[in-house]
């Protein structure tokens, strides 16, 4: 199988970082060779800001290439980070040290990374880990550091990725984990021949538990693409059941289950259909998951089949066997603006803990910088920021995201698309 990329999706808002954003020795590495390089601390700063909070969207890892769209103030930055993949005399020397040891293989497929396997590839002229500079950072953005603030959040964020799976180093130096372990069968390992004859590639010895939890060969091609989930059978209505309401679950069904297939066969990186579509960052171009309706209650999934498809009689019927009727049209309207996690700004308000707080206010000040009277129209009361004059509020999300509302008739409505950015969400009302 030829491993090219491996895709990520982005990390969600509110994963910590400080001192912590590696635990493996390689990951601290990758920290190091980051920070010793680095001509702007203030940068560093901001780029552990950023990836803590959400900006960095989904990681592509390739030979010698580190990409992700990154969120700035307001824009999205495409932000690279490079890395100088290893020559086929370089591979051929590493293979020998990796092959010399079965002790060797075994780590790797545990997704460890054995201090002598590095210092021995070193002492033949192998980089694995990157050192001083060698990982090279590139955006769109006008910010002359090195690395800028965006760079910095994708490299922070890789070094949690390269904890997990040391095997995206050798990616990154050019060669995936299935290829790379298909060069080591060929090459074996020294004293581990079990009955290989001349040609017969050499097997080397790993543990039972090693093999049984490595990759598995490649699988059939998958099938095509379905154009549309299908039409629904019409059934008339019984003495005992209303067959409009089970055509409404099984379309409902029909539906997501085409989203599955499409979210299994569409490529990393790729975009399927998803009817759940605002349940993602449309404002960043974040791709949104999959919904889960195990995590939804009986409330929020009302109004999910209620925002989700165009039929008043189902919507009558949804509103008025729900637990809170006069305000289940606002949070049908707070569902298509921003799906779940809309939903769940309108349904439940949350106190940020003294962390996230400042950091929203202080975003939110920045908007009044010029006219400083016009921020303090703004009462704070948990996640809420309220122009109660103007018949304006912005609700900070759990997940980072401002989301505006107006009042109409003395309530506060749902009133547009959730944004990063805090002025953008105002300019949506």
């Amino acid at each position: 199988m030829n491993e090219s990329a491996r895709g990520f999706p982005a990390f969600p808002a509110g994963r910590r970082g400080g001192r912590g954003f590696a635990r493996s020795w390689w990951g601290k590495a990758w920290i190091q060779a980051l920070e010793d390089a680095a001509l702007d601390s203030e940068a560093l700063r901001n780029g552990r800001k950023y990836a803590c909070t959400g900006r960095v969207g989904s990681i592509t890892v390739s030979p010698g290439h580190l990409f992700a769209p990154v969120h700035g103030e307001g824009e999205v930055h495409r932000t690279t980070l490079t890395l100088q993949p290893l020559t086929a005399r370089q591979w051929d020397r590493f293979l020998d040290q990796v092959a010399a040891r079965a002790g060797h293989i075994a780590a790797l497929l545990r997704r460890d990374m054995p201090h002598d396997l590095v210092a021995a590839a070193e002492d033949v002229g192998v980089p694995l880990l990157p050192g001083m500079g060698d990982l090279d950072p590139s955006c769109d953005c006008e910010d002359w550091g090195h690395p800028c603030r965006h760079a910095a959040a994708l490299a922070y964020q890789a070094a949690w990725l390269v904890d997990e799976d040391p095997f995206l180093l050798l990616l990154m130096r050019g060669l995936g984990e299935q290829d790379f372990l298909a060069a080591l069968q060929l090459r074996g390992a020294e004293g581990a021949r079990e009955g290989g004859g001349a040609g017969e590639p050499i097997r080397a010895a790993v543990a039972a538990g090693d093999a049984y939890a490595a990759q598995p060969g490649p699988l059939p091609a998958d099938p095509e693409l379905p154009d549309a989930p299908g039409e629904m059978p019409t059934v008339a209505d019984g003495p005992e059941l209303e067959f409009a309401a089970l055509r409404l679950l099984a379309r409902d069904a029909a539906e997501r289950a085409f989203e599955l297939l499409c979210a299994a066969l569409v490529p990393a990186g790729g975009q399927g259909m998803t009817g759940e579509a605002a349940s993602g960052d449309e404002a960043s171009g974040d791709p949104a998951p999959l919904l889960d309706l195990a995590d939804l209650g009986e409330r929020a999934d009302a109004v999910r089949l209620a925002a989700r498809h165009d039929d008043p009689d189902a919507h009558r019927r949804l509103r008025a066997a729900h637990d809170r009727p006069a305000d289940f049209e606002r949070g049908v309207a707070a569902w298509r603006y921003g799906g779940p996690r809309g939903f769940e700004v309108f349904d439940s308000p949350w106190r940020p803990n003294r962390t996230e707080l400042a950091c929203a206010n202080t975003e939110f000040q920045e908007l009044w910088a010029d006219d400083p009277e016009a921020g303090r129209a703004f009462a704070v009361s948990r996640n809420r920021w309220t122009d109660a004059g103007g018949g304006r509020q912005l609700r900070y999300g759990r997940d980072g995201r401002w989301y505006p509302y107006e009042e109409r008739g003395g309530v506060w409505w749902p009133s547009g698309r959730p944004d990063r950015d805090a002025a953008s969400a105002l300019d949506h009302l």
